[in-house]
């Protein structure tokens, strides 16, 4: 795909990646000790998650292990039930349980702040992002139980991936684009 992208003369086509975004704000959002030190020690985070996933010491966690502690970081970050998390883990929902209960005891202040999206959630009708911008719920109240389940996790979701969207955006917006519009 990206050979069919090509610059004008005298200009260059750059790409880029905002590593770790969505985990980046997530610790900053929930003020989370934890992946707060692990990102200002320049730690490799699923690393550190997969030590706290399966109980082993942190120079001990083996690559497969790193790849499900990645995997499961973006999954539980954005609220995955044990039933996502045993298909993700390829484990009984009571491991994924116990895996979930672990990594929550690593980084307790996401729980926290996963627990504060919610309980706002349900008093406002509308979460919001750390530039402002809302999404409302306005039947979060009068649906059924694994729909209102549903609709927490989407909250938590859209703080999270609409920051980095408008992270993005501003960027955008201090460039001196040209266009041919």
């Amino acid at each position: 795909m990206r050979n069919i992208f090509i610059a004008k003369p005298g200009y260059v086509i750059i790409e880029g990646d905002f590593v770790q975004q969505e985990l980046k704000i997530m610790a900053s959002m929930s003020g989370d000790a934890g992946l707060i030190e692990a990102y200002k020690n320049n730690e490799d985070i699923h690393k550190r998650s997969a030590s706290a996933l399966f109980k082993v010491p942190l120079d001990k966690v083996t690559d497969e292990q790193r790849s499900k502690g990645k995997n499961f970081n973006f999954a539980v970050g954005y609220g995955a039930t044990e039933y996502a998390i045993s298909e993700l883990l390829l484990c009984t929902k009571e491991e994924a349980l116990q895996y979930i209960d672990n990594w929550y005891a690593a980084f307790p202040g996401v729980k926290a702040w996963q627990y504060k999206v919610k309980q706002d959630l349900y008093i406002n009708k509308y979460v919001t992002n750390l530039f402002g911008r809302r999404r409302r719920f306005p039947n979060i109240d009068r649906v059924a139980q694994y729909q209102a389940e549903e609709m927490e996790r989407e909250a938590v979701n859209f703080i999270i991936q609409s920051t980095g969207n408008d992270i993005a955006c501003l960027s955008d917006k201090y460039r001196d684009w040209e266009t041919d519009r």
